[in-house]
């Protein structure tokens, strides 16, 4: 018998090896319980319709078609918001962040590095007072705001939020976002004699901040994340030569297992800079020799720490994706909404100002069984 499946979700080209290795060892079974004539098998994936034929005996094709319905399911996506900040401080103030454990649920979660003496602070009241203190505590706590957790970073002095990035991947598969520049640097150069063209080699390499997740959804409502993460930038140089081009980086790589809707946090990647800032007196400050005693200059030591917060949200169906995406979705028009409520100096009407219109939900419970899927469709042959 030759049949055709139509898949839903998996892919056909990934079924091929699998389904010969199944009726691999079904043939081989079947032969040595009772041996018989070579058994004709043929398994071709069609990639255009996503669909595989299969030519083998009836017994077999029904072993197959049990394993094409319990393979071909709905995978689950995962929504990974993730917040990189840097936080600054005085040359003479240790940073860190903790979050306290409820004895009673077992709630969050503590594991301190650095400094053995650091006040414990609500993880579910983000205050701009006490969140930051001596020595660094990294974990987990559950049903976190990240949104209400930027707000309060946006407004700490001491805080810069560099990316707020967020992307959907599905089941055990890698997604990345990349925001920088594709710089130059100079891998190589031939000297020509005799000629002012010399051979030059570039290579060009992504810098900026990046992010790699891939997250495997366990069966207790759980995730396993294996996350890596970068921070590069260029510094600055008063040469624009590729040769000289030096680039600062600060990476995370790890494996960690969170809950559905926590918020997990990374973080302990110190490094120092030195500030220096200058103030005059206008005019009088650029005149040559006696201009120094019109203007002051001050040294400033800043420690930085790198911290990740990425916060984890199981999607099983349509309903929970859809009221994802409405969430995200009204948190732009909000800020588009308060942004036209401001002080119009143009003097536009407020009905002439942009507004995105109110989302709408249009998903439809899906009742269909995995196991109902139409695997024999009206392009079936028989030979």
């Amino acid at each position: 018998n030759t049949q055709v499946f139509y898949l839903n979700y998996a892919n056909a080209a990934d079924m091929v090896p699998i389904l010969e290795s199944v009726s691999g060892s079904v043939v081989k079974a079947t032969e040595k319980d009772a041996p018989q004539a070579d058994v004709e098998v043929s398994i071709q994936a069609l990639e255009a319709n996503n669909a595989l034929i299969i030519t083998a005996p009836p017994s077999l094709l029904n072993t197959m078609r049990g394993v094409i319905a319990k393979l071909d399911v709905r995978r689950a996506q995962v929504l990974v918001e993730a917040l990189i900040v840097e936080v600054n401080s005085d040359f003479d103030r240790d940073l860190g962040v903790s979050w306290i454990s409820d004895p009673v649920t077992g709630d969050g979660g503590r594991a301190s590095f650095g400094s053995p003496s650091i006040p414990s602070v609500n993880p579910n009241n983000f205050g701009p007072s006490g969140t930051f203190a001596g020595g660094l505590a990294v974990g987990v706590f559950r049903d976190g705001s990240l949104r209400g957790l930027l707000n309060v970073l946006e407004a700490d002095g001491d805080t810069n939020v560099l990316s707020t990035p967020t992307v959907i991947a599905l089941d055990n598969e890698e997604a990345e976002i990349l925001v920088g520049q594709n710089v130059p640097f100079k891998t190589g150069q031939e000297d020509r004699s005799g000629t002012d063209n010399d051979f030059v080699t570039i290579e060009r390499e992504d810098v900026g901040i990046s992010l790699k997740v891939k997250p495997r959804v366990n069966n207790d409502n759980s995730l396993t994340l294996e996350i890596e993460q970068k921070v590069e930038s260029v510094e600055e140089s008063g040469t624009a030569d590729a040769s000289d081009i030096i680039t600062n980086k600060r990476e995370i790589r790890t494996k960690a297992l969170v809950k559905n809707n926590e918020i997990l946090v990374l973080g302990g990647l110190m490094s120092d800079t030195i500030e220096v800032n200058t103030s005059k007196v206008p005019f009088f400050g650029d005149i040559p020799v006696i201009g120094h005693l019109f203007k002051s200059s001050s040294k400033k030591k800043v420690k930085q720490n790198l911290m990740v917060f990425i916060h984890p949200v199981i999607l099983l169906d349509d309903v929970t994706t859809e009221s994802e995406s409405g969430r995200r979705y009204n948190e732009i028009r909000e800020l588009q909404r308060d942004f036209n409520d401001q002080e119009n100096w143009l003097q536009i009407k407020k009905s002439a100002l942009p507004l995105l219109p109110e989302y709408k939900t249009e998903v439809e419970s899906n009742t269909d069984s995995v196991a109902d899927m139409p695997v024999e469709d009206p392009a079936i042959m028989n030979p």
